[in-house]
């Protein structure tokens, strides 16, 4: 299995087995960063209640050993503000809106036993 595949199949159903415990989220163009794996989860859940993912389809992606840069596009509607990618900015600016946009996304990954993990990840639009 490619590290594109783990990275593809962690998008369609994200979950902590799928990261490191000590795993990072980094949000490049609000400096915003998660640390640990329950916590990703967790702020995941919050932003699929703020905005609504309804297509991230893998554009390209270039592997390394160990790591992973993927161009993702990305289509939102928001519904309850701007989540992590527009924080603090007001409903009346977004709701309702939906965008497609591109994204990078650098991710790191470490192998533990026979499992492959996502330790970090950041993102930023192009």
């Amino acid at each position: 299995m490619t590290l594109r595949d783990t990275y593809s199949r962690f998008l369609a159903t994200p979950s902590t087995g799928a990261l490191a415990d000590h795993a990072t989220l980094h949000y490049v163009s609000t400096t915003t960063s998660i640390t640990d794996a329950t916590a990703i989860i967790k702020h995941l859940a919050v932003q699929e209640k703020l905005l609504k993912k309804t297509k991230q389809k893998i554009l390209d992606a270039i592997e390394g050993n160990h790591g992973l840069s993927v161009d993702v596009e990305t289509t939102i509607e928001f519904s309850n503000g701007g989540g992590a990618y527009l924080p603090g900015l007001d409903d009346n600016f977004v709701a309702d809106r939906t965008v497609t946009f591109a994204m990078v996304t650098i991710v790191c990954l470490v192998i533990l036993g026979r499992r492959l993990l996502i330790l970090t990840g950041s993102h930023g639009p192009l």
